[in-house]
Protein backbone atom coordinates (compact mmCIF):
# COMPACT_ATOMS: atom_id res chain seq x y z
CA UNK A 1 0.00 0.00 0.00
CA UNK A 2 1.06 3.84 -0.88
CA UNK A 3 0.21 6.38 1.32
CA UNK A 4 0.22 9.46 0.00
CA UNK A 5 -0.73 13.00 1.17
CA UNK A 6 -1.90 15.86 -1.28
CA UNK A 7 -0.45 19.28 0.08
CA UNK A 8 -1.77 23.00 -1.11
CA UNK A 9 -4.12 24.86 -3.28
CA UNK A 10 -1.67 24.15 -6.16
CA UNK A 11 -3.24 20.77 -6.48
CA UNK A 12 -6.60 21.64 -6.93
CA UNK A 13 -7.27 21.04 -10.48
CA UNK A 14 -4.89 17.83 -11.10
CA UNK A 15 -5.57 13.66 -10.30
CA UNK A 16 -4.69 14.08 -6.81
CA UNK A 17 -7.86 16.48 -6.40
CA UNK A 18 -10.01 14.89 -8.95
CA UNK A 19 -12.05 12.22 -8.73
CA UNK A 20 -11.06 10.24 -11.91
CA UNK A 21 -7.61 10.41 -10.74
CA UNK A 22 -8.82 9.47 -6.94
CA UNK A 23 -11.00 6.46 -8.51
CA UNK A 24 -7.25 5.59 -10.24
CA UNK A 25 -4.90 5.54 -8.22
CA UNK A 26 -7.09 3.82 -5.49
CA UNK A 27 -7.56 0.98 -7.46
CA UNK A 28 -3.70 0.73 -7.72
CA UNK A 29 -3.39 0.37 -4.56
CA UNK A 30 -2.73 4.07 -3.43
CA UNK A 31 -4.28 5.58 0.00
CA UNK A 32 -4.85 9.42 0.33
CA UNK A 33 -4.09 9.74 4.02
CA UNK A 34 -3.32 12.79 6.21
CA UNK A 35 -0.11 14.28 6.68
CA UNK A 36 1.58 12.48 9.79
CA UNK A 37 0.54 8.95 7.96
CA UNK A 38 1.35 9.23 5.02
CA UNK A 39 4.72 7.90 3.08
CA UNK A 40 4.76 10.64 0.56
CA UNK A 41 3.84 14.15 0.14
CA UNK A 42 3.00 15.97 -2.39
CA UNK A 43 2.62 19.11 -3.87
CA UNK A 44 2.48 21.70 -7.10
CA UNK A 45 4.36 24.43 -5.16
CA UNK A 46 7.69 24.41 -3.81
CA UNK A 47 7.03 26.86 -1.37
CA UNK A 48 4.22 24.93 -0.07
CA UNK A 49 6.86 22.03 -0.16
CA UNK A 50 9.70 23.15 1.67
CA UNK A 51 6.75 24.45 4.68
CA UNK A 52 5.72 20.60 5.18
CA UNK A 53 9.29 19.88 5.10
CA UNK A 54 10.55 21.83 7.88
CA UNK A 55 7.68 19.52 9.93
CA UNK A 56 8.34 16.28 8.81
CA UNK A 57 12.17 16.35 7.87
CA UNK A 58 13.33 13.40 6.84
CA UNK A 59 10.75 10.81 8.10
CA UNK A 60 8.77 11.86 4.95
CA UNK A 61 9.24 11.47 1.03
CA UNK A 62 8.51 14.22 -0.98
CA UNK A 63 7.47 14.55 -4.29
CA UNK A 64 7.05 18.22 -6.45
CA UNK A 65 4.66 17.92 -9.02
CA UNK A 66 3.10 19.87 -11.92
CA UNK A 67 2.01 20.55 -15.66
CA UNK A 68 2.23 23.98 -15.39
CA UNK A 69 5.81 25.24 -16.88
CA UNK A 70 5.93 28.39 -14.76
CA UNK A 71 4.85 27.06 -11.22
CA UNK A 72 7.80 24.23 -10.99
CA UNK A 73 11.12 25.53 -13.31
CA UNK A 74 13.42 22.40 -12.34
CA UNK A 75 14.88 20.25 -14.64
CA UNK A 76 16.28 17.86 -12.56
CA UNK A 77 14.30 14.71 -11.45
CA UNK A 78 15.69 14.85 -7.81
CA UNK A 79 16.85 17.59 -5.62
CA UNK A 80 19.60 17.32 -3.14
CA UNK A 81 20.13 19.86 -0.18
CA UNK A 82 22.76 19.48 2.75
CA UNK A 83 19.95 21.10 4.92
CA UNK A 84 16.85 19.58 3.81
CA UNK A 85 15.69 16.35 2.82
CA UNK A 86 15.94 15.56 -0.98
CA UNK A 87 12.70 15.98 -3.11
CA UNK A 88 11.31 14.60 -6.29
CA UNK A 89 10.25 16.45 -9.15
CA UNK A 90 7.62 15.68 -12.04
CA UNK A 91 6.90 18.27 -14.22
CA UNK A 92 7.35 19.37 -17.64
CA UNK A 93 11.33 19.49 -17.61
CA UNK A 94 11.33 15.39 -16.55
CA UNK A 95 8.83 14.17 -18.35
CA UNK A 96 5.15 14.59 -17.82
CA UNK A 97 4.21 14.85 -21.15
CA UNK A 98 5.22 12.80 -24.01
CA UNK A 99 2.51 13.67 -26.76
CA UNK A 100 0.49 16.85 -27.89
CA UNK A 101 -3.13 15.20 -27.21
CA UNK A 102 -3.47 16.46 -23.58
CA UNK A 103 -5.83 19.32 -24.13
CA UNK A 104 -6.89 18.47 -27.70
CA UNK A 105 -10.94 18.78 -26.79
CA UNK A 106 -13.28 15.78 -27.43
CA UNK A 107 -14.23 14.93 -30.81
CA UNK A 108 -15.90 15.22 -33.31
CA UNK A 109 -13.65 15.24 -36.46
CA UNK A 110 -13.94 18.21 -38.43
CA UNK A 111 -15.20 17.48 -41.37
CA UNK A 112 -15.42 21.15 -43.07
CA UNK A 113 -14.27 24.98 -43.18
CA UNK A 114 -16.07 28.05 -43.84
CA UNK A 115 -13.53 28.41 -46.92
CA UNK A 116 -15.05 31.78 -48.32
CA UNK A 117 -14.65 33.77 -44.49
CA UNK A 118 -17.98 34.38 -44.82
CA UNK A 119 -18.54 37.31 -42.46
CA UNK A 120 -15.04 37.70 -40.89
CA UNK A 121 -14.76 41.44 -40.33
CA UNK A 122 -10.74 41.10 -39.66
CA UNK A 123 -8.34 38.49 -41.11
CA UNK A 124 -5.91 37.87 -37.44
CA UNK A 125 -7.09 37.94 -34.07
CA UNK A 126 -5.21 37.18 -30.50
CA UNK A 127 -7.25 36.15 -27.24
CA UNK A 128 -4.46 36.30 -24.29
CA UNK A 129 -3.71 38.50 -21.12
CA UNK A 130 -1.19 41.44 -21.78
CA UNK A 131 2.32 39.75 -20.90
CA UNK A 132 5.26 41.65 -21.65
CA UNK A 133 8.20 41.97 -19.29
CA UNK A 134 11.51 41.23 -17.92
CA UNK A 135 9.42 38.81 -15.74
CA UNK A 136 8.39 36.84 -18.28
CA UNK A 137 11.96 35.87 -19.02
CA UNK A 138 12.92 32.49 -18.43
CA UNK A 139 16.36 31.00 -19.32
CA UNK A 140 18.02 28.26 -19.30
CA UNK A 141 20.99 26.49 -21.33
CA UNK A 142 21.34 30.08 -22.41
CA UNK A 143 17.87 30.09 -24.65
CA UNK A 144 14.72 31.80 -23.41
CA UNK A 145 12.21 29.30 -23.30
CA UNK A 146 9.28 32.07 -23.21
CA UNK A 147 7.27 33.33 -26.35
CA UNK A 148 4.94 36.01 -23.86
CA UNK A 149 7.21 38.79 -24.30
CA UNK A 150 7.54 37.88 -28.06
CA UNK A 151 3.98 36.66 -28.60
CA UNK A 152 2.69 40.11 -27.13
CA UNK A 153 5.32 42.24 -29.41
CA UNK A 154 3.85 40.59 -32.72
CA UNK A 155 0.32 41.12 -31.53
CA UNK A 156 1.18 44.52 -30.97
CA UNK A 157 2.91 44.94 -34.56
CA UNK A 158 -0.45 43.80 -35.62
CA UNK A 159 -2.69 46.01 -34.24
CA UNK A 160 -0.49 49.29 -35.17
CA UNK A 161 -1.05 47.83 -38.67
CA UNK A 162 -4.52 47.44 -38.20
CA UNK A 163 -4.74 43.82 -39.25
CA UNK A 164 -5.07 41.97 -35.88
CA UNK A 165 -8.08 42.60 -33.08
CA UNK A 166 -6.84 41.95 -29.94
CA UNK A 167 -9.26 39.74 -26.97
CA UNK A 168 -7.37 40.17 -23.35
CA UNK A 169 -7.45 42.00 -20.08
CA UNK A 170 -4.22 44.40 -18.94
CA UNK A 171 -3.15 45.71 -22.54
CA UNK A 172 -1.76 49.28 -22.31
CA UNK A 173 -4.72 51.98 -23.65
CA UNK A 174 -7.96 51.09 -25.68
CA UNK A 175 -6.73 48.26 -27.56
CA UNK A 176 -8.54 45.41 -26.81
CA UNK A 177 -11.76 44.50 -28.61
CA UNK A 178 -13.23 42.78 -25.93
CA UNK A 179 -12.37 41.12 -22.63
CA UNK A 180 -10.85 36.69 -22.44
CA UNK A 181 -11.43 34.64 -20.16
CA UNK A 182 -14.96 35.41 -19.00
CA UNK A 183 -17.20 33.13 -17.38
CA UNK A 184 -18.42 30.78 -20.40
CA UNK A 185 -15.40 31.56 -22.25
CA UNK A 186 -14.49 28.49 -24.41
CA UNK A 187 -17.98 29.39 -26.14
CA UNK A 188 -17.54 32.58 -26.76
CA UNK A 189 -13.88 31.67 -27.33
CA UNK A 190 -15.42 29.41 -30.69
CA UNK A 191 -17.98 32.32 -31.89
CA UNK A 192 -14.87 35.36 -32.17
CA UNK A 193 -12.78 32.61 -33.77
CA UNK A 194 -15.56 31.93 -36.30
CA UNK A 195 -14.81 35.85 -37.70
CA UNK A 196 -11.25 35.58 -38.45
CA UNK A 197 -8.93 34.17 -40.91
CA UNK A 198 -6.05 33.53 -38.90
CA UNK A 199 -5.62 33.40 -34.85
CA UNK A 200 -1.92 34.12 -33.25
CA UNK A 201 -1.96 31.13 -30.30
CA UNK A 202 1.54 30.56 -29.23
CA UNK A 203 2.12 28.81 -26.33
CA UNK A 204 3.53 30.48 -23.18
CA UNK A 205 6.32 28.34 -23.06
CA UNK A 206 8.51 26.50 -25.50
CA UNK A 207 9.32 22.93 -24.72
CA UNK A 208 8.92 20.31 -25.69
CA UNK A 209 5.19 18.76 -26.00
CA UNK A 210 4.30 21.36 -24.16
CA UNK A 211 1.02 21.98 -25.91
CA UNK A 212 -2.34 23.67 -24.74
CA UNK A 213 -5.55 24.09 -26.31
CA UNK A 214 -4.35 26.76 -28.08
CA UNK A 215 -3.64 25.33 -31.58
CA UNK A 216 -6.34 23.12 -31.45
CA UNK A 217 -8.79 25.25 -30.59
CA UNK A 218 -7.76 27.78 -33.57
CA UNK A 219 -8.20 24.73 -36.07
CA UNK A 220 -11.56 24.19 -34.78
CA UNK A 221 -12.68 27.91 -35.32
CA UNK A 222 -11.32 27.93 -38.76
CA UNK A 223 -8.77 29.92 -37.88
CA UNK A 224 -5.52 28.69 -39.47
CA UNK A 225 -3.06 28.96 -36.54
CA UNK A 226 -0.33 31.44 -35.88
CA UNK A 227 2.71 29.41 -33.66
CA UNK A 228 5.88 29.07 -32.84
CA UNK A 229 6.75 25.49 -34.19
CA UNK A 230 10.79 25.24 -33.34
CA UNK A 231 11.90 22.94 -30.89
CA UNK A 232 8.78 21.80 -29.05
CA UNK A 233 7.31 18.34 -30.90
CA UNK A 234 4.50 20.19 -32.52
CA UNK A 235 5.44 19.06 -36.32
CA UNK A 236 5.18 15.23 -35.27
CA UNK A 237 1.30 15.94 -35.46
CA UNK A 238 1.64 18.66 -38.28
CA UNK A 239 3.58 18.65 -41.82
CA UNK A 240 5.71 22.03 -43.06
CA UNK A 241 3.39 24.55 -44.18
CA UNK A 242 0.49 23.28 -42.67
CA UNK A 243 0.54 26.13 -39.65
CA UNK A 244 2.04 29.52 -40.30
CA UNK A 245 5.36 29.10 -37.80
CA UNK A 246 6.62 32.05 -36.90
CA UNK A 247 10.24 30.56 -36.60
CA UNK A 248 10.47 30.69 -40.68
CA UNK A 249 10.29 34.51 -40.41
CA UNK A 250 11.44 35.70 -36.63
CA UNK A 251 10.41 38.98 -38.05
CA UNK A 252 6.59 40.45 -36.89
CA UNK A 253 6.51 42.69 -40.37
CA UNK A 254 7.81 39.75 -42.25
CA UNK A 255 5.06 37.32 -40.70
CA UNK A 256 2.26 40.05 -41.67
CA UNK A 257 3.80 40.67 -44.91
CA UNK A 258 3.49 37.00 -45.84
CA UNK A 259 0.10 36.88 -44.04
CA UNK A 260 -1.73 39.93 -45.96
CA UNK A 261 -0.85 38.84 -49.52
CA UNK A 262 -1.39 35.24 -48.85
CA UNK A 263 -3.98 34.07 -51.70
CA UNK A 264 -7.35 32.56 -50.88
CA UNK A 265 -6.24 28.99 -52.18
CA UNK A 266 -2.46 29.25 -49.91
CA UNK A 267 -5.26 29.34 -46.99
CA UNK A 268 -7.41 26.78 -48.13
CA UNK A 269 -4.80 24.02 -48.26
CA UNK A 270 -2.57 25.25 -45.42
CA UNK A 271 -6.26 25.05 -43.40
CA UNK A 272 -7.54 21.52 -45.16
CA UNK A 273 -3.44 19.89 -43.79
CA UNK A 274 -4.25 21.53 -40.04
CA UNK A 275 -8.21 20.07 -40.57
CA UNK A 276 -6.18 16.63 -41.34
CA UNK A 277 -3.87 17.18 -38.76
CA UNK A 278 -6.30 17.39 -36.21
CA UNK A 279 -8.57 14.57 -37.13
CA UNK A 280 -5.33 12.53 -37.23
CA UNK A 281 -4.42 13.55 -33.54
CA UNK A 282 -8.30 12.75 -32.22
CA UNK A 283 -7.70 9.06 -33.21
CA UNK A 284 -4.27 9.45 -31.66
CA UNK A 285 -5.62 10.75 -28.66
CA UNK A 286 -8.31 7.96 -28.94
CA UNK A 287 -5.68 5.29 -28.65
CA UNK A 288 -2.71 6.90 -26.29
CA UNK A 289 -5.29 8.36 -23.73
CA UNK A 290 -3.36 11.12 -22.64
CA UNK A 291 -4.37 11.89 -19.50
CA UNK A 292 -4.40 7.97 -18.37
CA UNK A 293 -0.53 7.89 -19.38
CA UNK A 294 0.36 10.41 -17.02
CA UNK A 295 -1.59 8.60 -14.40
CA UNK A 296 0.37 5.51 -15.28
CA UNK A 297 3.28 7.62 -15.14
CA UNK A 298 2.74 9.02 -11.85
CA UNK A 299 2.27 5.90 -9.93
CA UNK A 300 5.44 5.02 -11.25
CA UNK A 301 7.28 7.40 -10.36
CA UNK A 302 5.57 7.11 -6.49
CA UNK A 303 6.64 3.35 -6.83
CA UNK A 304 10.49 4.57 -8.00
CA UNK A 305 10.66 7.20 -5.21
CA UNK A 306 9.92 4.60 -2.33
CA UNK A 307 11.72 1.81 -3.48
CA UNK A 308 15.00 4.06 -3.55
CA UNK A 309 16.94 4.13 -0.21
Amino acid sequence: MIKIHSWGSSLTDTPFRQEKGIQYFVKEGVSFTDESDADLIISGNLKQLLGIMLRHGRNKKYLLWSTEPRWCKHFEPRISSDILPDFHVMNLYTGIFDNNYLHLPVGPEISTFDRLGGTREKRIVSLMTYQSGPFWKFMHDGTDLDLCNLRTEIALEGHRRGCLDIYGRGWPGNIVVGESRATGWEEKKSDILKKYHFNLCFENTNWPYYCTEKIWHSIQGGCLPIYYGKSNKIYEDFPEDSFIDYCNFNDAGLLFDYILEMKQDEFERRMQLCIEAYNRALARKTEIKPYKKILQKTLLKFQSILSAV
